[in-house]
């Protein structure tokens, strides 16, 4: 992610995009890269949910996931004239959501995710 934002626009020049084209490329993988934790962990998530043999759920979640950010898409650029800055502003909320999703049903049916303060505790010693 951070190397992302370091080298995107090194990285376009290397694979020669046209000047025209470059500013829409460096604000989206700019935005893309930092919301880029979203989709890893719901990846993540996914993983432990098919582990315990739900594949199903992951799947729905994906699929709402995918409609909220059409209907996304189209509410930044049509109403808010975001552009391509809207575009991967929805697909990170909708990633977002979708992460939110897996953890709370991991949470509620799982029942493997203790977040409460006396259950997390601080070592030294590694």
């Amino acid at each position: 992610m951070i190397l992302g934002l370091r080298f995107n626009k090194n990285l376009f020049a290397l694979i020669h995009l046209s000047q025209e084209l470059l500013p829409g490329a460096i604000t989206y993988s700019s935005i893309i890269f930092i919301g880029a934790i979203f989709a890893a962990v719901y990846n993540y998530e996914s993983a432990i949910l098919r582990a315990h043999g739900n594949s199903v759920i992951p799947l729905l979640f994906l699929i709402l996931s995918a409609i909220l950010n059409v209907v996304l898409d189209l509410f930044f650029v049509i109403i808010c004239h975001m552009g391509i800055a809207g575009v991967t502003y929805a697909t990170i909320i909708a990633e977002l959501i979708c992460c939110l999703l897996c953890y709370m049903y991991m949470k509620k049916k799982l029942d493997i995710l203790d977040f409460e303060k006396k259950t997390i505790v601080l070592t030294y010693n590694v």
